[in-house]
């Protein structure tokens, strides 16, 4: 079983009871990613593998610390991705989430290998407050944009060069960062064909939507409202983004429709920041003319 999820690029939750050895189960998989054969002489792993190749490693275990208060927890991540940040050369800036990202990119990048990322007791921090139920929602709500980078990430096609890094676009998109965001699409767009096929306007709404759906974002497309239908809308942990799409006219008038319309008005109770972003696109050119943003 240990070789078969080794060998598979894929993520798994091991969701047995507690003492049914989930922790040295993940004892055992780091160090056969460690490459330490002489730990497995004699068992039916030493004759699956011949290689033994070393990979990198990022170890997060979640039973080593008290989870009293959000900041406690925060303040435990932390040194954790600190610890790794140092050996690998990061400095500790912006969120948890975008922290992991930077990190497990920079890895991956610097290593040329597939970093393998090992969680233990994964859930102690929810368990630790389930009398809670404030904190509790507080440290999921941190948990699940922490764990969202997985998914995000597991997702990446192989495309990390060029204008549209990959990467940091979705960088840009966690930090809120609207004009980083839509300069790469642009970009991508700029470097299409030039052939469309059919309605422009619901080209280029389907290619928005496909670009965030491929990154591990949670979008919509024609929304339907009480008074219309939203374009698209895109939700990461920390933010909501509500676009509407105009073809040959002024991006000023699409986030006018945005205001008119009151689109942002069914997340008006949501905690996360919302943008509203108007997008103008070219028919003679195929390209983004321009976009405007409001918070």
């Amino acid at each position: 079983m240990i070789y078969r999820i080794a060998n598979k690029k894929a993520c798994y939750f091991l969701s047995r009871p507690k003492r049914f050895g989930k922790s040295l189960t993940l004892s055992t998989l780091k160090a056969y990613f460690e490459g330490r054969k002489e730990l497995f002489v004699g068992t039916k792993m030493e004759t699956l593998e011949s290689k033994w190749e070393k990979y990198p490693i990022l170890y997060f275990d979640f039973n080593s610390a008290k989870y009293d208060s959000l900041q406690n927890f925060q303040n435990s991540l932390s040194d954790r991705l600190e610890d790794y940040e140092t050996q690998y050369g990061l400095q500790s800036k912006s969120e948890l989430s975008t922290r992991f990202l930077r990190l497990v990119t920079a890895v991956h990048n610097q290593t040329g290998k597939d970093v393998v990322i090992l969680v233990d007791e994964y859930d102690k921090p929810l368990l630790n407050n389930i009398l809670n139920p404030e904190l509790q929602d507080l440290v999921r709500a941190e948990l699940k944009a922490f764990y969202g980078v997985l998914k995000t990430y597991f997702n990446l096609p192989n495309n990390r060069d060029g204008e549209f890094d990959i990467t940091n676009f979705i960088e840009d998109v966690y930090n809120g960062d609207c004009d980083g965001f839509m300069k790469r699409l642009a970009a991508f767009l700029a470097d299409n064909s030039y052939q469309i096929v059919g309605e422009a306007e619901l080209y280029f709404q389907n290619v928005f939507y496909l670009i965030f759906k491929l990154l591990g974002f949670y979008g919509e497309v024609e929304r339907a409202t009480s008074d219309g239908r939203m374009d698209a809308v895109v939700k990461t942990p920390q933010y909501i983004y509500v676009f509407e799409f105009k073809l040959d006219k002024p991006a000023q008038e699409a986030l006018d429709q945005i205001n008119s319309k009151e689109y942002a008005l069914p997340f008006s109770a949501d905690g996360r920041k919302l943008f509203k972003i108007g997008v103008s696109f070219s028919s003679e050119t195929r390209r983004v003319a321009e976009w405007k943003t409001e918070k």
